[in-house]
């Protein structure tokens, strides 16, 4: 329902989808009230004097929305202690994951609401960036997931693992964002997420989700060459850094588990773990502009008969030799980094 002063107002309603709307410039962006089982997604919210707002109401689903510029000097609702906020009043089990929420006047505001989840949301540059009024809700989708991205976050990465106490960064900050007694951040990202889709195996789509402090373009997810590539940018001379979230059945299905990182065409250093669904790789660099590409590692089963077969052709030829022609056929489609050199194979 459309209104004056709203621009979704959905009352007493389940199962809805609405997505890929631009709200602007309204009183209420948009307000469920006692509605279950809903999904917001891909919309624009902006400009508005409330941003999103869940009234008594449960089990939905908020994701993947820009909900930026809200409050401050647009529309206000006069003595409305959350303006601009998304605002979760007496509303349970709600999700809210992979949002911008920028630059608004408010985050998220929660008041008598519990068991919400949010995670892999930006908060970037909010004036508050999040309220809790008598609420306990999760913050986090647990480790190595992770929880949400907060600029207001200063800590540093030096620690990994479930209790941030081994050595080694992972890009998650070593100390939880406290909120309030009831409510903490116990994973912060120290870059914002991204995800990028990267098709579909066996009638499933799967994305890739990236942690990263840099400027992203030209992701690209290639079949044939069973690579993945993206070009990262940022401050001249500062430190960089991506962590790759891949599915386990794309690691498997493009290199056997056996892969490797090239940054600009050469060899890099990487860090990877993996659990029973995903992998994560950790790439640092210092930033300028650059290219990685994941691309599968040649077994060295086959590398070493490839070099005695390199020596022995190169012995012949020398020797000026007459001999049968050799046929190689080759098919796995495999790059191997030898001496500088980049030689693709197929090898069958």
């Amino acid at each position: 329902r459309l209104t004056k002063n709203c621009g979704f107002y959905v009352f007493f309603t389940s199962n809805s989808l609405i997505s890929n709307n631009t709200i602007m410039g309204n009183i209420w962006g948009l307000l469920l009230l006692n509605s279950t089982g809903n999904e917001i997604i891909m919309n624009s919210v902006a400009q508005n004097a409330l941003s999103v707002g869940l009234f008594m109401s449960s089990d939905n689903t908020i994701t993947k929305n820009n909900i930026s510029f809200n409050g401050g000097s647009h529309v206000h609702i006069p003595g409305a202690y959350f303006e601009s906020y998304i605002c979760l009043l007496y509303s349970h089990n709600n999700t809210l994951s992979e949002n911008d929420i920028t630059n608004n006047t408010g985050g998220v505001y929660l008041d008598h609401a519990n068991n919400n989840k949010l995670f892999h949301n930006n908060f970037l540059n909010n004036l508050v960036q999040v309220r809790c009024v008598e609420s306990n809700s999760v913050w986090d989708n647990g480790y190595p997931s992770g929880g949400n991205y907060w600029s207001n976050y200063i800590d540093a990465d030096e620690k990994k693992g479930v209790n941030q106490d081994e050595a080694g960064g992972d890009g998650i900050g070593d100390t939880p964002y406290v909120i309030d007694a009831n409510n903490r951040d116990r994973y912060p990202l120290t870059g914002t997420f991204k995800t990028f889709n990267a098709g579909s195996w066996n009638g499933k789509t799967y994305n890739f989700d990236m942690i990263t402090n840099s400027t992203v373009s030209s992701f690209q997810v290639d079949t044939d060459k069973k690579t993945v590539s993206l070009n990262v940018s940022g401050t001249e001379g500062t430190t960089g850094f991506c962590r790759l979230t891949i599915p386990n059945t794309i690691v498997q299905e493009f290199w056997q588990g056996n892969y490797i990182v090239l940054l600009n065409g050469e060899p890099w250093p990487f860090k990877n773990w993996t659990d029973g669904t995903n992998t994560y790789i950790l790439i640092n660099y210092t930033h300028s502009e650059h290219e990685i590409v994941i691309t599968p590692e040649y077994p060295t089963t086959i590398i070493l008969p490839l070099l005695i077969l390199t020596t022995l052709i190169a012995t012949v030829f020398s020797k000026n030799i007459r001999k049968p022609k050799l046929k190689l056929k080759f098919s796995l489609p495999y790059s191997v980094y030898l001496a500088g050199v980049s030689l693709a194979l197929n090898v069958k």
